[in-house]
């Protein structure tokens, strides 16, 4: 196992032996195609911490699923990470399962809405096309998401594609800024990117890890669990930025969701259950 001496990243000692020693474990990841889709590219083993090894610190800790920091420490647990031999991604197994999927489509479960055969598929076409993004770690694991239903169905659907179940079918909120509006102008897309827009993002995301937030809580001096997306197509690239969540909220019951700030916000009593399930690498559709 590689030791370092003392911490390297951002306004650390970053000791030369100590950076040289991690730029060789990171390429080591790098070469199997760990952060391929994070686009960090192999770094010069020069020993110097700059902002190429900042970024691929960063990546590594987010490919953990857990909120990076950017600092490695002598006895923390991304040295201890780093450290492990690395496998390369297995793209046949993305493919398999959503060839499966395709095959016998939407599965069916008692008690739950049927999930529209449009979404499905757009939904697994979509996960084979991020066969090679080491995001999906459970791509098994597809959280659908159907904007064209009113916030008084269940429009969100938690398949186990493995199992061929469907594991939650619940109500789900929509941005703000995405209402129906008889209003709205051609040039205001009901759907969106920007942050300050209040809006949903259709596309593809990738589950990462999960934080406390106030979101959606009435009390706004207790915080619950959450989960942090990353978006994977230009219509939701800014989503971590934005601060896309899951999670639970007041205004959301059992039959009825109220408009977030453009999160996936469920009843809490759900999202405790939700977030646990679905969070580091699973696969998520939204659809409109």
């Amino acid at each position: 196992m590689s030791k370092i001496l003392k911490s390297v990243g951002k306004k650390q000692n970053n000791e030369k032996n100590d950076v040289e020693i991690i730029q060789s474990l990171l390429n080591t990841h790098i070469s199997h195609g760990k952060l391929a889709m994070q686009n960090i590219d192999a770094l010069t083993e020069d020993g110097r911490y700059g902002n190429n090894t900042n970024k691929a610190i960063n990546a590594f800790q987010l490919r953990m699923f857990v909120r990076p920091d950017g600092i490695i420490s002598p006895t923390g647990p991304t040295l201890v990470e780093l450290n492990k031999a690395p496998t390369f991604p297995d793209f046949g197994a993305v493919h398999a399962i959503t060839l499966l999927g395709l095959h016998k489509g939407p599965p069916k479960t008692s008690g739950m809405n049927s999930i529209p055969s449009d979404l499905w598929s757009t939904a697994l076409t979509k996960l084979a096309s991020q066969s090679n993004n080491s995001l999906i770690d459970k791509p098994e694991i597809v959280t659908l998401i159907d904007f064209r239903l009113p916030k008084t169905k269940r429009r969100l659907w938690v398949v186990d594609l493995k199992r061929n179940v469907i594991e939650f079918n619940v109500v789900v909120s929509h941005g703000s800024g995405s209402r129906l509006k008889k209003t709205r102008r051609k040039d205001d897309p009901r759907f969106g990117n920007k942050k300050g827009s209040n809006k949903s993002s259709l596309g593809c995301y990738a589950t990462l890890y999960t934080r406390k937030a106030k979101a959606g809580s009435k009390n706004k001096s207790k915080s619950r669990i959450a989960l942090v997306v990353e978006g994977l197509e230009e219509t939701n690239s800014a989503a971590r930025r934005r601060g896309i969540l899951f999670h639970g909220a007041h205004y959301v019951s059992s039959t009825r969701a109220g408009n977030s700030q453009g999160c996936f916000a469920t009843e809490q009593t759900v999202n405790d259950k939700l977030v646990p399930f679905i969070k580091s690498g699973s696969f998520v559709c939204a659809y409109g």
